[in-house]
C-alpha cells in the first residue's frame, strides 16, 4: 500500500521506492512460504502418512503457487517501472500486482487459520 501511494507522487520522489518495495514484498512472500513448508516438514508431518498431512501440504503448495505468481507479477511491474511505463496516469500493471498481493496475503491468512488455528480449536493441536 505504501508503494501505491508512492505511484501518485511526483517522479523524483518515487524513483527508487517502488521497485524496492515490490522486491522486498516478493522476498517476504517467498520467505514466508518457505518457512511454513519448513515448519511442517520438521514437525514430522508427511503428506503420505495421513489425510491431514496431505491437506496441509496441499494448502501450503497452493500458497506457494500464488506467491510465485505474485512474484512474477512484481518483477514484471519492476521491469515496466524501470523502463518508465508506470506513472500516476498509467498504473494498471502496478494496480494488478497490488491486487494480486492483497489476495495472496488474504489467502495466506486463511490458510494459516485453517492449518494452525482450526486444529487448536478442536483440541487436536
Amino acid at each position: 500500500l505504501m508503494a501505491g501511494r508512492a505511484v501518485a507522487e511526483p517522479w523524483a520522489q518515487k524513483r527508487r521506492v517502488i521497485p524496492l518495495l515490490l522486491v522486498a514484498g516478493a522476498a517476504l512472500g517467498i520467505g514466508a512460504s518457505g518457512l511454513d513448508l519448513y515448519a511442517h516438514w520438521t514437525s514430522g508431518l508427511r503428506p503420505e502418512s495421513h489425510a491431514y498431512g496431505a491437506a496441509v501440504y496441499t494448502i501450503v503448495a497452493l500458497q506457494a503457487l500464488l506467491v510465485a505468481v505474485a512474484v512474477v507479477m512484481s518483477l514484471y511491474t519492476v521491469a515496466r517501472w524501470l523502463a518508465g511505463y508506470i506513472h500516476a496516469e498509467r498504473r494498471a500493471t502496478f494496480d494488478s500486482a497490488m491486487l494480486m498481493w492483497l489476495y495472496v496475503v488474504g489467502q495466506g491468512l486463511v490458510g494459516i487459520a485453517l492449518v494452525h488455528g482450526f486444529p487448536s480449536l478442536l483440541g487436536a493441536g
